[in-house]
């Protein structure tokens, strides 16, 4: 007998046999869980995928939104810029012929313009890469659409001035 139990207070031989069998269902049930049986929470995993899944749509809406807003804004300068680019271009590259048609009276003259012409370009060049860097204002918008402006009027001349067919 024990000093807090009386002898009728101890479980007998087969108590004793239940009590052990349950403590050894318990600890085979939890040591299943452990060894992999079930290592992964399906709940969380499949929450988790889900989750990480909107975060990647909703990046790529928000590129896409930022990339056609962007686009939308700088699409109508460059459109400008381009049909400017063009128009010269295919006007300047009639220029040497005009040169090689006229006179030696006028051929100094013509080539003048054709150095200011390409002095312009420069110009023309350094203004955008200057906008490209720093950005553009209202002021160098101006400042590239009368330079475009004086070019175009120098390729006039060379045009009027050689009576070339285009």
């Amino acid at each position: 007998m024990d000093e807090f139990y009386h002898s009728y207070e101890q479980p007998d031989d087969h108590e004793k046999e239940m009590i052990w069998l349950g403590i050894q269902r318990a600890v085979n049930n939890q040591n299943l869980q452990e060894s992999g049986a079930s290592i992964i929470h399906w709940r969380s995993f499949l929450l988790g995928n889900i989750a990480a899944i909107l975060i990647i749509l909703a990046s790529i809406g928000a590129y896409t939104v930022y990339d056609h807003i962007q686009t939308e804004h700088t699409s109508t300068q460059y459109k400008i810029d381009k049909a400017y680019q063009s128009a010269m271009q295919q006007m300047v590259s009639v220029t040497p012929d005009i040169v090689k048609q006229a006179n030696d009276v006028e051929k100094p003259v013509l080539e003048s313009k054709i150095q200011n012409i390409r002095n312009l370009d420069k110009m023309i060049k350094e203004l955008q890469r200057d906008m490209a860097v720093n950005g553009s204002s209202a002021v160098k918008k101006a400042q590239l659409r009368r330079l475009y402006a004086m070019k175009m009027d120098y390729v006039k001349e060379l045009l009027l001035a050689g009576k070339v067919n285009l």
